[in-house]
């Protein structure tokens, strides 16, 4: 399914392109819309889980309360989409463009979004609770109130961003061998503090005799 706007021509075709572009409260389970165009879209309440939109362009587009559980929406443009309270428990969103977005009450549980740009998007008390957030741009994004329990933001980038009240429980924010690598230096640094002690008694022992 192919879904594009183009110019209309005349009042009537821009009839047929608005009812186009209007699916509220459409069920598109497990639809294929690699590749669409649907920008300005809106898709309320819309039913799209398991849906394939690798690859689809859905700037400026309302998908307010739409369920996208398990949807695949890799490498997707959603550059200012309105996708508040909208469910995406589980689905994919690897390197998909999110600049500006709305997310604001979104459910993103179990969510990939590795590499994802989210510059500027709103999050605010949306739920991403052990979602994937590897190499995601976060800049100047606002997670006010957000839960990110047991999230994964391992080289994310957060300049700029808002946190304010955010859960982030169990989240990680850094690379493993990076914490092994702390631990071990810290180790080291007691150590080296034994020993200097070790030192220190044999040199009192000495001066002693």
């Amino acid at each position: 399914m192919f879904l594009k706007t183009q110019q209309p021509a005349s009042p009537e075709r821009r009839c047929q392109s608005d009812l186009w572009l209007t699916l509220t409260g459409a069920t598109l389970t497990g639809a294929t819309l690699t590749g669409a165009t649907l920008t300005g879209a809106t898709l309320t309440g819309a039913t799209l889980t398991g849906a394939t939109l690798t690859g689809a362009t859905l700037t400026g587009a309302t998908l307010t309360g739409a369920t996208l559980t398990g949807a695949t929406l890799t490498g997707a443009t959603l550059t200012g989409a309105t996708l508040t309270g909208a469910t995406l428990t589980g689905a994919t969103l690897t390197g998909a463009t999110l600049t500006g977005a709305t997310l604001t009450g979104a459910t993103l549980t179990g969510a990939t979004l590795t590499g994802a740009t989210l510059t500027g998007a709103t999050l605010t008390g949306a739920t991403l609770t052990g979602a994937t957030l590897t190499g995601a741009t976060l800049t100047g994004a606002t997670l006010t109130g957000a839960t990110l329990t047991g999230a994964t933001l391992t080289g994310a980038t957060l300049t700029g961003a808002t946190l304010t009240g955010a859960t982030l429980t169990g989240a990680t924010l850094r690379e493993k061998g990076g914490e092994r690598g702390g631990k071990r230096g810290g180790e080291r640094e007691k150590e080296e503090e034994r020993e200097e002690e070790r030192r220190e008694k044999e040199r009192g022992g000495e001066g002693a005799r």
